[in-house]
């Protein structure tokens, strides 16, 4: 084999690592209001685990809960405007109330009942699958794609899509988001992680001392390993022929571009206000509503700079979630979705679903802040999803689950009413009509026996 054939091949497997180092993720930085397309609405999944306090219709009367603690004035079985609507509103619900125009709320769906005894484990993955794995499946596993990777999976954003966890938990439990039957996207915890993989491009002043340091160091390594491809590229140049020089000199050009682009970070874009996140700080329940604000200051980021447009957060799952030490409790969530009516510890159940609402509502009220090209707001251009795997946890019922959606979805979708449908609804129907809704028509999601077409009235 001749010296110039070696070095030819040489020279064509660096260009592919010169092409995979200029990917936009490392140029990130260079991005404009603009560059964000508005026909390619943005998606949001907000899951909590354990269900809702919300008893199904057609729940014995005994196991029901008096101050059902979902429906706004308590009202069932029809539509009506939540706009104009002043009935009272439940107290786990009251932080959206303000925000009721931007709400569709749902009730009626059927959710598919788990391959499990409980109908409870499982209900992670089945959550944006709309697929159950069978029984011997490991705890993680899905039978198909979650709805955000088959939404981002065509998108020419960095990141296909983001996958953030509010909860400390062994990483081979409940995963929401999946590329394929039993194929994990594993959520990540840790705000400070996820910031550097996401902004280090992006960030030029106004962070912590702290932050700056950290973020200069890992654009000096990255700067380093575009460099040790820069020389290699440089070493075999004399053996190329003149054909490829050009070639070869312009991926020589790029990767000295984007290393310039490490050392001194980019002019960060108005719109992009990229979160602080200070230090490293240690994982633990007592700094989960510090984690939770990170998270959601990252989806929003992430949505308004063109990092991605599909993320989703989930707060636990099926059988493990977190201990809400700063609202005065000592249990889990999952040990609290099972205290029933009458129970004395109800009201600390209260406040955590409460409080979650209200991480909902600081998201929406995000995204409505911030401005788009047409002079909407970037949740007029998104739709975020809220929901659980059972209507009510304590009794594992999987009739009636409410779900809540807020924002425009680029005008697919009419917010500002509660809208009510047949208990005999999968929720297989709702994921086609999201997926309908956010660009991306479909027939069936999920199982197709649980599907029966896209819903009506999500658009009025």
């Amino acid at each position: 084999m001749s010296r110039l054939t070696v070095s030819r091949r040489r020279m064509l497997a660096l260009l592919g690592l010169g092409a995979a180092a200029a990917t936009p993720v490392f140029r990130s930085g260079r991005l404009h209001a603009s560059d964000r397309t508005l026909d390619r609405p943005r998606f949001v999944s907000v899951y909590h685990p354990n269900g809702w306090r919300a008893s199904p219709r057609d729940l014995n009367p005994e196991l029901r809960f008096a101050d059902d603690l979902f429906f706004p004035g308590g009202q069932r079985g029809t539509d009506y405007d939540l706009v104009d609507y002043p009935g009272h509103w439940p107290e786990v619900l009251e932080p959206l109330k303000a925000l009721r125009q931007q709400l569709l709320i749902l009730e009626g769906l059927r959710y598919a009942e788990l391959r499990r005894a409980d109908s409870h484990v499982r209900g992670t993955s089945l959550f944006l699958t709309g697929a159950r794995p069978p029984d011997d499946a490991t705890v993680d596993a899905s039978a198909g794609p979650s709805l955000d990777h088959h939404l981002g999976a065509r998108s020419d954003t960095p990141f296909k899509t983001l996958n953030l966890a509010a909860m400390f938990a062994p990483a081979d439990q409940g995963v929401l988001s999946h590329r394929g039957a039993n194929l994990p996207n594993r959520p990540d915890s840790d705000p400070w992680e996820v910031f550097t993989r996401l902004f280090a491009d992006l960030v030029q002043g106004g962070q912590s001392d702290q932050a700056v340091i950290e973020l200069a160091r890992l654009r000096a390594r990255r700067a380093s390993i575009l460099d040790h491809n820069a020389r290699e590229l440089t070493a075999v140049r004399p053996w190329v022929p003149q054909v490829d020089r050009e070639r070869l000199d312009a991926h020589l050009d790029a990767i000295r571009t984007v290393e310039k682009g490490f050392l001194t970070p980019g002019t960060q874009p108005s719109y992009c206000g990229i979160p602080d996140v200070g230090a490293p700080f240690p994982l633990e329940h007592d700094n989960l509503p510090r984690v939770v604000k990170l998270h959601l200051d990252t989806i929003v980021a992430a949505l308004a700079c063109n990092l991605t447009t599909v993320a989703t957060l989930m707060f636990g799952f099926e059988t493990t979630s977190f201990v809400p030490v700063f609202l005065g409790a000592d249990t889990d969530v999952h040990v609290m979705s099972h205290w029933f009516p009458g129970d004395a510890r109800q009201p600390v159940y209260t406040k955590t679903l409460r409080w979650i609402a209200q991480q909902v509502a600081y998201l929406v009220n995000r995204l409505d802040a911030i401005p788009e090209a047409d002079g909407k707001s970037l949740l007029q251009h998104s739709l975020v999803l809220w929901g659980s795997e059972n209507s009510d946890g304590a009794s594992h019922t999987v009739n009636d689950v409410p779900f809540i959606l807020a924002g425009g979805a680029g005008g697919n979708v009419t917010p500002g009413r509660f809208v009510s449908y047949p208990k005999s609804r999968y929720h297989n129907d709702l994921l086609i009509s999201l997926s309908r809704a956010l660009g991306r028509p479909a027939q069936t999601f999920g199982e197709p026996e649980l599907c029966t077409g896209p819903l009506d009235r999500l658009k009025a």
